[in-house]
């Protein structure tokens, strides 16, 4: 697990990450523009959104690469939205 401890606008803040996670915000970071320097960050439970969907995010698969996560296929995301 990682641990973040912050204030951030006067308010104290903490979160943890598992590393698989934690790898993959650093890549999206890295190589989209989803998330600028002037941002708040990721809000809890964006990033199970953001590896669930990366083709509504427009996520690109190095990502996924750079994270050691599999690139989920799109015929995998219409099977389960489907259910």
């Amino acid at each position: 697990m990682e641990y973040f401890f912050g204030i951030w606008d006067g308010e104290v803040s903490d979160s943890y990450w598992c590393l698989d996670c934690s790898k993959f915000v650093d890549a999206i970071y890295k190589h989209t523009k989803l998330y600028s320097d002037c941002c708040e960050g990721m809000d809890f439970g964006e990033v199970r959104s953001l590896k669930a969907n990366p083709h509504y995010y427009e996520i690109p698969e190095i990502v996924f690469t750079e994270a050691g996560l599999p690139y989920p296929s799109v015929d995998k995301i219409d099977e389960e939205s489907a259910a």
